[in-house]
């Protein structure tokens, strides 16, 4: 195997140093690995660095400051190059790393790549977009993707959080959608980071529904946010009575919200709320809240008393688990709930 030993060799081309050896490692890779980029770089292109390994390597032994010129906006927010180097991206870069932010401008983050996704869609999508925080302007957070999805910035951006950039939000963007007819809403209530959109809240964006006629509240309550989305519903100017109707709204699936409050394991938060025959509502699969709600409770009790020795249990374990949890509950409610306890 011939490898350079010095700028400008002649004892190799273009083409070898893409062969592989039986291993998969192709030439160039093989002659980072050995301290030799400066033979080789005169015959690298910017293609050669879309090899992952190539570029891993170039990475590991602090070299990439020789190919920073080959380096494009598009190449750096690859997916795998964000969730495979967080230090990098976190601004822990080893001494001999370059500073790749020069790459990044308030234009090019939103030009459009071969995939229909610009970069800002990217860095969005894992989480990195604080990379570019200083460039970040409140139109690039409602640019959506070409992908056929309609996908904006805020909808990648919501499973990892909005705390960076809330002063760029105002209430208007929360109610974007994507081609499911999902809000950003709908999206911070699924992943758990609605909290930091509380102070944008309003009961008209949590009673907006997606295509399967779900609302923010039914996504909400069986992601566990009631806490947060009651005080909200409870401060709107309507009725007790017109908000118990909204609860009882049913999805596409005949759930209302007490059945998603109920299979996320916290429907007792909502049984203010509620009459005692909304507890027996059935949803398009026959299942009541309480039956969803005795189901989420003997998986909670099996792995309890599995825990603590008493599998035999699990039954009794869950009767008890939710008799304290409804120990606030009218006689109504309570004889309701055992008689599906006891039947279950």
């Amino acid at each position: 195997m011939l490898i350079p030993q010095k700028s400008g060799s002649k004892h190799v081309s273009p083409d070898q140093l893409k062969k592989t050896n039986r291993y998969g490692a192709t030439l160039a890779e093989r002659a980072v690995r050995r301290g030799l980029i400066a033979g080789i770089k005169p015959y690298l292109t910017r293609s050669d660095l879309e090899d992952w390994s190539l570029f891993r390597s170039l990475f590991e032994r602090g070299e990439l400051h020789h190919v920073i010129d080959l380096m494009s906006i598009e190449l750096v927010v690859r997916q795998e190059m964000l969730e495979d180097f967080p230090p990098f991206w976190d601004g822990d870069l080893q001494p001999a790393q370059p500073d790749l932010t020069p790459l990044f401008s308030a234009e090019n983050i939103c030009i459009e790549g071969h995939d229909g996704r610009a970069p800002i869609h990217l860095l969005a999508k894992d989480g990195k977009l604080s990379l570019v925080a200083h460039l970040l302007r409140k139109e690039h957070l409602s640019i959506r993707d070409n992908k056929g999805q309609g996908t904006a910035t805020l909808h990648y951006l919501a499973p990892h959080g909005f705390s960076f950039i809330t002063h760029l939000l105002s209430p208007d963007m929360l109610g974007i959608r994507n081609s499911s007819g999902s809000t950003v809403c709908h999206l911070a209530a699924q992943y758990w980071t609605l909290q930091e959109l509380s102070h944008l809240l309003s009961p008209k964006m949590l009673w907006e529904k997606d295509e399967n006629g779900a609302s923010v509240v039914h996504v909400a309550a069986e992601s566990g946010h009631l806490e947060l989305i009651l005080p909200i519903i409870a401060n709107e100017s309507d009725s007790k009575s017109a908000v118990h109707d909204r609860l009882i709204e049913e999805d596409h699936y005949g759930r209302t919200v007490a059945h998603c409050a109920a299979m996320g394991g916290n429907l007792p938060d909502l049984l203010p709320w509620l009459d005692p025959e909304d507890l027996c509502l059935e949803d398009k699969d026959g299942r009541t809240p309480i039956a969803h709600f005795i189901q989420w409770e003997l998986m909670e009790a099996g792995e309890l008393a599995a825990n603590y020795g008493a599998l035999g249990d699990a039954p009794g374990f869950a009767r008890r688990a939710v008799m304290r949890k409804l120990s606030h509950c009218s006689d109504e409610v309570k004889a309701l709930v055992w008689a599906y306890l006891l039947a279950a």
